[in-house]
């Protein structure tokens, strides 16, 4: 022991300021084998199937916000005149108004005649 102790004191670099040669790790160019397309496609794959076991895990975790009535309210009622347009009631419920508002105004005048009636 007091041996190795001796020689690791007495190297050259140490006293000197030299420093040892150490390689640095550099990129280099590797042509795509036919092991390595394996490996990037089984990767690949592996990569896929877990990404779909995560959603099918918290598929039924999450809560959709649900609309406020305003929305529902608009929704609906765009449905209702989307369906009326479709199906060409449009012009019968132009039509139905025009006789429901002549109906009243035929009501309001019988009303205003026997009012007249009853206090001469």
């Amino acid at each position: 022991m007091a041996t190795l102790r001796t020689k690791l004191r007495e190297r050259p670099y140490r006293n000197s300021g030299l420093q040892m040669h150490i390689p640095k790790a550099k990129a280099t160019v590797i042509a795509d084998t036919p092991e390595l397309k394996r490996i990037a496609e089984n990767t690949k794959i592996q990569s896929n199937v877990k990404y779909h076991e995560d959603f099918e895990k918290s598929k039924g975790k999450f809560t959709q916000v649900a609309d406020d009535p305003e929305t529902l309210r608009i929704k609906q009622n765009t449905k209702i005149i989307s369906n009326i347009a479709y199906h060409g009631d449009l012009e019968k419920k132009a039509a139905m108004e025009k006789q429901r508002e002549a109906a009243e105004i035929a009501d309001v005048r019988d009303l205003t005649e026997k009012i007249y009636q009853i206090s001469l």
